[in-house]
């Protein structure tokens, strides 16, 4: 991971065999606590920024998933075509959640700030903090 890291953009299929990865080690901890859905449309094989998708599925389980107690579930999409790629993520939210005190969103800030310099004005980030679900859509100019 940390070798991918020195380039500036690599596959969409590494990115999604990353996020993949992920996805197992956290269903083996939450076992049937959380149902996962991962949809994945490749119609083009695209370069995206190494762990930029990653920072909204480790947030979809600390703020949905763990603080749930029952059962909780986790959406993903990527549709990756020749000029584009869109990711949307889509989680529950804890009906009784932990209060975190004055903690900041720095990893959405960073994810923001590397939008910004990676892909200026070819991306658009969409977040909605709804009561019942968290839900976040990202399309990017593919590289």
């Amino acid at each position: 991971m940390l070798y991918r890291c020195n380039d500036k953009f690599v596959s969409i299929e590494q990115e999604i065999g990353l996020i993949e990865n992920y996805l197992v080690l956290e269903k083996v901890r939450y076992d049937e606590r959380v149902k996962i859905s991962f949809e994945k449309e490749l119609n083009q094989s695209v370069k995206i920024a190494p762990l930029l998708l990653l920072t909204f599925v480790e947030n979809a389980f600390k703020h949905g998933v763990s603080q749930e107690l029952n059962e909780a579930f986790i959406s993903i999409k990527i549709i990756a075509e020749e000029d584009s790629i869109l990711f949307t993520i889509q989680n529950s939210k804890a009906k009784n959640p932990v209060e975190k005190g004055g903690k900041q969103a720095i990893g959405l800030e960073n994810v923001r700030k590397q939008l910004e310099l990676l892909y200026a004005e070819n991306y658009s980030l969409q977040i909605e903090d709804g009561k019942e679900t968290y839900e976040v859509s990202l399309k990017l100019k593919s590289k």
